[in-house]
């Protein structure tokens, strides 16, 4: 069980790493990138758009794989905590 555990604590960090690295780091773009924070795209200022509309796409995709890969941990425990003592698991991932 603390396997578990451990294996779900890292692909959190990692999960949060991730979202820091992306999303987090967008607004640092624009403060140090001067023309990042004038350009417009139509009448929409390109900082209001990604940050507005950019960032769900990002969102969706990072929740998907965490859930994904934390399915696949859970999956892989019971596979070794259900597994019958004659010979390999029955047919989970």
């Amino acid at each position: 069980m603390r396997s578990l555990i451990r294996s779900q604590l890292r692909l959190g960090l990692r999960t949060v790493a991730l979202l820091v690295l992306t999303v987090g780091l967008w607004p640092v773009l624009f403060a140090t990138i001067p023309w990042l924070r004038t350009a417009h795209v139509g009448m929409v200022p390109l900082p209001w758009l990604i940050l507005g509309v950019g960032v769900y796409p990002v969102l969706v995709l990072l929740g998907w794989w965490h859930a994904d890969r934390a399915e696949r941990l859970e999956h892989d425990f019971l596979d070794l905590t259900d597994r019958p003592a004659e010979g390999p698991s029955r047919g989970r991932r």
